[in-house]
């Protein structure tokens, strides 16, 4: 039911009370119900009367669960102005739930193993309200691939052949399962494989039984990050996979078979297939000139968007950049997600993409994801002018439970775009990096310039699945960027490279200070190479293998770094070829627990001074309150090693979120 109120005498807060609001309440009932047929009757009404356009409008969305026959769009004609802005909000008190999904009936259930007919092909499901688990072996862990084989069928004009067939030798309990399959069987598994910061998807072809061999095929590999015997492997859609309660199987006559979790019940437990590949599209013209400007959405959710996997699979790609977001945003000025939820989704959360300016997601929930949270920009230079994103924020929001189909996806991702912030945000659970900045390999020209990265909250990252990755990396020229204030922990990798705060090639311009950073496994801090950072008053403790790593040695300042507490328990200070690196380091405070000798690059403090090193610097106790259980908190924020580097300790009241959210 939509009830239009016209001229009501309510005014949005900072409107001018001369104004009348245009007021618009949409309720569950009737067939086609929704937040299009609210936006379309606003629309009609302005067409009818031009006078309309210039009042504010209110959409007032009252408690319930809404379908989406299509993702809810807005376009240019749909913008408010400064004075009299266009606002979709949820009544006082209500949570309301669009959703992109079929709710599937099941058909049988018996012995704990449910049915339902399907009608087409979905790749994630939900149930009751939790995202299942594709029928999958193993069930946790990965199977081993003991070696590749691959046959250039097209090579292009890149480094990576464009076309190619690989055989891929699994180790014996992988081959076992597929070899009990016919055609049939195989035509819907597989199988996904992990190498380094990389993910692939591929369809299982066939079999070679005589050499137990798995065929499949796609682009050619890329030649630094190739498929070997490091890399590991689960296969999907193996009906034997379906032996463990949460897992689900399509089969080939298209019954959805879903082994259901103790005490869940057919009726209070609904199956929810994800139907839309997009929730919500802001779709300006920014080509031509034509903007969605003045719009915010309050306090509404949107669930259930979909990813189906291409017969063409998921080829190798660094943070999932080749896929788009459930809620997609292009064209964009003043426009504002306040209090929303994104969730239950099989891409990434939110994306503003092209010719977006001011354009904030702010106390909100992004979760359940199948790539990752939030993106901003693009990762190619685009033209100058309006197609270009910038200003943009993320405040106070919560983004977690991540890369659930694609791990290799990020949290929070910034691409060729400047003046960003990311404040005062928690991003957690995703099995790769927390925030990623810029994308421009080595010094070239990138856009990613003055973002700001503060008070975030970044935790259980990369979680040993995948390798290389930070809580916070950038990458390629970023002047002006800070990354401050940043409370970074549980940082895990499967073989190398889990870091906290990690620049990786070609950054420069970047300040990083007062971040706290501990529990790693590879180091607070590595960069790989760039130019003129500096890394000031950071709290970097307790590593699996070293607590500070630098890689390339190069002709210019590769950074600064003064003024930080540097925590030891067992692992080393130093890997990598810290006494030839052109570098300011001094002003620092070391100290391993319990009193442990300090060792710098092989050398202790004294030779370590002689070459210009640390000649400022301390290895003494700070005076923590109970370091050993994660209290960094110094008993005296004046004692004397503290003082003498004027360190400030980080408020961690400060760090996430703050703000109230009815979705969190």
């Amino acid at each position: 039911m939509i009830t239009l109120l016209a001229a009501a005498l309510v005014a949005p807060l900072g409107v001018p009370p001369d104004l009348d609001e245009l007021v618009v309440e949409v309720c569950p009932g009737g067939q086609t119900p929704g937040i299009s047929e609210a936006r379309n009757a606003v629309r009609e009404l302005r067409a009818a009367d031009p006078a309309a356009a210039r009042r504010p409008v209110t959409v007032v969305v009252h408690d319930g669960a809404y379908s989406l026959a299509a993702p809810f769009r807005l376009e240019p004609e749909d913008s408010g102005t400064a004075e009299a802005p266009v606002r979709y909000v949820a009544a006082p008190g209500a949570r309301p739930v669009f959703s992109g999904g079929t709710t599937l009936a099941v058909t049988r259930a018996e012995s704990g193993l449910w049915r339902a007919s399907t009608e087409r092909r979905f790749d994630q499901l939900f149930v009751g309200g939790r995202r299942a688990t594709p029928a999958r072996e193993p069930d946790e862990g990965t199977f081993r691939i003991v070696s590749v084989e691959e046959t250039v069928l097209e090579q292009g004009e890149g480094r990576a052949p464009r076309r190619a067939a690989q055989r891929v030798e699994l180790e014996e309990a992988a081959w076992a399962l597929l070899a009990e399959l016919d055609d049939a069987g195989l035509a819907q598994v597989q199988l996904v494989v992990l190498h380094k910061w990389d993910v692939t998807r591929r369809f299982v072809r066939g079999l070679d039984r005589g050499a137990r061999r798995v065929l499949v095929d796609g682009a050619g590999m890329k030649p630094w990050n190739r498929w070997d015997a490091r890399s590991r492997c689960w296969i999907e859609g193996l009906p034997q996979g379906l032996d463990e309660p949460g897992e689900w199987l399509v089969d080939g006559e298209g019954t959805l078979h879903y082994r259901a979790l103790p005490g869940e019940q057919p009726g209070a437990n609904p199956l929810v297939a994800p139907r839309l590949d997009h929730l919500v599209e802001i779709a300006g013209d920014p080509a031509g000139g034509r903007f969605v400007e003045h719009v915010t959405l309050e306090g509404l959710a949107f669930r259930h968007g979909a990813f189906v996997l291409g017969p063409e699979g998921f080829e190798a790609a660094q943070a999932a950049a080749p896929i788009d977001a459930a809620v997609q945003v292009d064209g964009a000025r003043h426009v504002a997600l306040v209090d929303c939820e994104v969730a239950q989704v099989g891409r990434y959360g939110v994306w503003f993409r092209a010719g977006c300016e001011d354009v904030r997601l702010e106390r909100s929930v992004v979760r359940d994801l199948g790539a990752g949270g939030v993106r901003i920009g693009e990762g190619t230079l685009r033209a100058p002018g309006p197609l270009r994103t910038g200003k943009c924020a993320v405040l106070e929001t919560t983004i977690r439970e991540g890369g659930r189909v694609l791990p290799c996806a990020v949290g929070v991702w910034i691409g060729h775009s400047p003046d960003n912030r990311v404040e005062h945000c928690e991003v957690a659970d995703f099995f790769y990096t927390g925030v990623s900045v810029g994308w421009r390999w080595g010094y070239d020209e990138s856009l990613a310039q003055r973002n700001l990265i503060a008070r975030n909250h970044l935790h259980h990252l990369g979680q040993g699945l995948l390798s290389d990755l930070g809580g916070v990396y950038t990458l390629g020229p970023s002047p002006g960027t800070r990354v401050v204030e940043n409370h970074i922990h549980d940082v895990r990798t499967a073989s190398y490279g889990g870091w906290g705060l990690y620049p990786d090639e070609g950054s420069s311009g970047i300040l990083f200070a007062r971040n706290l950073v501990h529990d790693t496994d590879t180091g607070g801090f590595h960069q790989h190479y760039g130019r003129e950072n500096v890394v000031r008053g950071n709290l970097l403790a307790f590593s699996r293998d070293q607590l500070l790593q630098a890689t390339r040695v190069e002709g210019h300042r590769s950074f600064t770094f003064t003024g930080n507490l540097c925590l030891l328990d067992r692992e080393a200070l130093l890997a990598g070829p810290w006494r030839e690196l052109d570098l300011v380091m001094d002003g620092n405070l070391y100290w391993r627990l319990g009193g442990g000798e300090v060792d710098f690059a092989g050398l202790d403090l004294e030779a370590w001074r002689a070459l210009g090193r640390d000649r400022a610097s301390l290895v003494a106790d700070p005076g923590l309150v109970d370091p050993r259980g994660r209290d960094f908190t110094p008993r005296d924020p004046q004692a004397a090693p503290l003082a003498a580097i004027g360190f400030e300790p980080l408020d961690l009241e400060q760090v996430g979120p703050r703000a109230p959210s009815r979705w969190r």
